[in-house]
């Protein structure tokens, strides 16, 4: 936002206020998977909860211009959620656990 208001030098006139938000840590990132885990009837196995942790310190490590915040959880969480039934489809008769966990291999990074 700061570069589009400063492109034009009239624009910023044009605001009496502007708000900054710090980025999200890595704990509140962690938070915010979490709930959008809980949000969809789904668990993270322990070794998912840690391979998150793991991702998303690097994440806030490495941030740059295009790190989004909670977009880059949704991202994350939306990929693991295409990832799960096809790691499941290879278990014969997979229990309710199985059906309703995401699993460290579900959160594998992928593109961004």
């Amino acid at each position: 936002m700061r570069e589009f208001i400063d492109s034009n030098p009239g624009l910023r006139s044009r605001f009496a206020n502007f708000i900054e938000f710090e980025d999200y840590d890595a704990d509140e990132l962690q938070l915010i998977l979490e709930r959008m885990v809980e949000d969809h009837s789904y668990s993270l196995s322990d070794a998912a909860r840690g391979r998150a942790r793991q991702l998303f310190a690097e994440l806030v490590e490495q941030r740059n211009a295009s790190f989004s915040n909670a977009r880059d959880v949704r991202n994350l969480f939306e990929r693991a959620m295409a990832r799960h039934p096809n790691r499941l489809a290879k278990v014969a008769q997979p229990s309710r656990t199985e059906l309703i966990s995401l699993e460290a291999e579900d959160l594998e990074h992928g593109s961004r």
